[in-house]
């Protein structure tokens, strides 16, 4: 590991040798920023694609339109960091904090994200396409237009995060949580399997769940599965195909 930037300077010459390195030019250097604290600063359009940042305060800094792609930011700190527009993509966010994030349009692309926190952060039109979430929180957050295609999503907290017009096309939930949560003008579940989630209280209005798995799914309501779109294509909370009725009990998950 080298030694941490001292001042935006000293901050310069790390990233103008981690762009030689980026271009397998002689006397390139990857970053290695590990420990460092980068706060309130102004990074914007930065390239720390493939960097290594765990442990590093980016604390109200702005990273708008970074490719901080590949990069490894486990155990780091972007609390309210505007990140508005940058790329993702396949870093590990183990462990990283992204509470009150601008996040809007950030692309998460095979991103490993694991005990990651976004409580009450700004995803709206954020990519997670193929990633892969386990103990997550999004508690609050904003997750309107966010697309979720194929991720799979183990124990994440959704509680309270609004997920209007989210899609969720072939994605595969597994014991995650939406106490209160917002799903409706049509949030997609298209494919999606839910198995063994919570939507104690969630508004599910008109979210489509027409092909959608659900077995096991626990305190959902008569009202909340007859205000949601089912089909024949849903497998309700019961094991059996949709459409729900009223009154057929298949609001209830078979206890074995």
């Amino acid at each position: 590991m080298g030694d941490p930037p001292k001042d935006a300077s000293h901050l310069r010459e790390h990233l103008a040798l981690h762009q030689l390195w980026l271009d397998k030019a002689a006397g390139g250097v990857r970053a290695d920023l590990t420990g460092s604290t980068l706060t309130d600063l102004k990074l914007e359009g930065v390239n720390l694609r493939e960097a290594i940042l765990c442990d590093t305060r980016f604390i109200d800094t702005n990273l708008s339109s970074a490719d901080l792609s590949g990069a490894d930011l486990t155990n780091s700190d972007l609390r309210r960091a505007n990140l508005m527009g940058a790329d993702l993509s396949g870093a590990n966010l183990t462990n990283a904090g992204f509470q009150f994030a601008l996040l809007g349009g950030v692309y998460f692309v095979e991103a490993q994200i694991v005990g990651t926190r976004f409580d009450k952060a700004n995803m709206r039109d954020t990519r997670l396409f193929e990633a892969r979430l386990v103990g997550a929180h999004f508690t609050d957050a904003n997750l309107s237009g966010a697309y979720f295609n194929r991720c799979a999503i183990v124990e994440c907290n959704f509680a309270g995060a609004d997920l209007t017009a989210a899609t969720l096309l072939r994605a595969r939930l597994q014991a995650c949580r939406f106490n209160q949560a917002h799903a409706d003008t049509v949030a997609d579940f298209s494919l999606a399997s839910l198995m063994s989630s919570r939507f104690n209280g969630a508004n599910l209005t008109t979210s489509d769940l027409t092909s959608a798995i659900l077995t096991g799914v626990r305190e959902l309501t008569i009202q909340q599965l007859g205000a949601a779109r089912t089909a024949a294509g849903t497998t309700l909370p019961n094991g059996t195909s949709g459409p729900y009725r009223r009154g057929s009990g298949a609001e209830r998950p078979v206890t074995r």
